[in-house]
């Protein structure tokens, strides 16, 4: 597998970033990468200030100081508390710019951060949603420090699917874990009926028909996975959401780790982020890996 050399991890010093703290380590440990721990703060150290150029400089002065000692002790608090020793950048500034302006001087290959899973009508608000639908290198969501032991790799016949393939294998090999193929169909038409006033059940996908889609999918994704298991090759048919229905499947068969790969959709969506694979994080509680579009680790 491709060596991870540069990870970066992101906290606001809650309890869903400790869980990022430890991933980072384990992967540290498995790896012998290094890992950066960033923090962001939008603390404003600047402001209109009525008295003197000087005035205003020694005051902003000691405020960026004594913000800056309070942050440190922070970060170094919450290293002992994870069990962890990491080399730590303190950014202020606005977290979203200043996390894309780091990855890329940075050359990091890969972002580890937690998420809140708080969901709301305007979703752009979430901080790891708009670096899953930017990032240019993959994210890594924790939700729990769970061992890896079983990792589900999400599959489209897309582009994107050998770039989610690889990611998929090298995770299971470098944490010694399970490895099973996940997919879902969307029944339309089921779906749409089920809104309906009315139900026409004979236009409804019947047994034999949901058998015959499931083992043609199972056929063209074993045609792209080469010699697997088909036993470890696991087909949805569901009227729910991509996500809902994914997420239920991987909880089933109890997986710790999803990977999955990032469609690019242009400006809109960095902005509505209504992507499988933003909107997946707020569905599945275990950890995710997301990669970038056309980019794999």
């Amino acid at each position: 597998m491709k060596k991870l050399n540069k990870v970066i991890v992101a906290t606001d010093f809650s309890a869903g970033s400790d869980f990022a703290l430890k991933m980072a380590n384990r992967l540290k440990e498995k790896s012998s990468c290094s890992v950066t721990l960033v923090h962001i703060s939008d603390a404003a150290t600047t402001w209109d200030w009525p008295g003197t150029d000087l005035q205003a400089r020694t005051l902003l002065k000691q405020f960026r100081k004594e913000l800056t000692t309070a942050i440190e002790k922070k970060i170094k608090d919450q290293m002992v508390r994870c069990g962890v020793d990491f080399e730590a950048e303190l950014i202020f500034g606005e977290a979203y710019s200043e996390m894309m302006n780091f990855i890329e001087r940075s050359k990091a290959d890969l972002l580890v951060m937690g998420h809140r899973g708080e969901k709301s009508i305007f979703p752009i608000g979430s901080f790891a949603k708009k670096m899953i639908a930017s990032s240019a290198i993959p994210v890594l969501i924790t939700n729990n420090e769970t061992p890896i032991n079983k990792v589900g790799c999400l599959l489209d016949l897309s582009k994107i699917m050998p770039f989610t393939i690889t990611a998929g294998r090298d995770f299971a090999q470098m944490f010694n874990a399970h490895l099973s193929y996940f997919t879902s169909i969307p029944d339309l038409s089921t779906n749409l009926l089920t809104r309906m006033p009315f139900a026409i059940s004979n236009t409804t996908l019947d047994e034999n028909q949901r058998k015959e889609i499931i083992s043609k999918a199972k056929n063209e994704l074993i045609k792209n996975l080469g010699q697997v298991n088909e036993d470890d090759i696991i087909v949805d048919i569901s009227i729910k959401g991509t996500s809902a229905s994914l997420s239920e499947k991987l909880d089933e068969h109890n997986i710790d780790l999803a990977v999955l790969g990032k469609h690019n959709r242009g400006p809109l969506e960095k902005l509505f982020i209504g992507s499988v694979s933003s909107g997946f994080i707020d569905y599945f509680k275990g950890n995710s890996l997301i990669l970038p579009e056309n980019k794999g680790l």
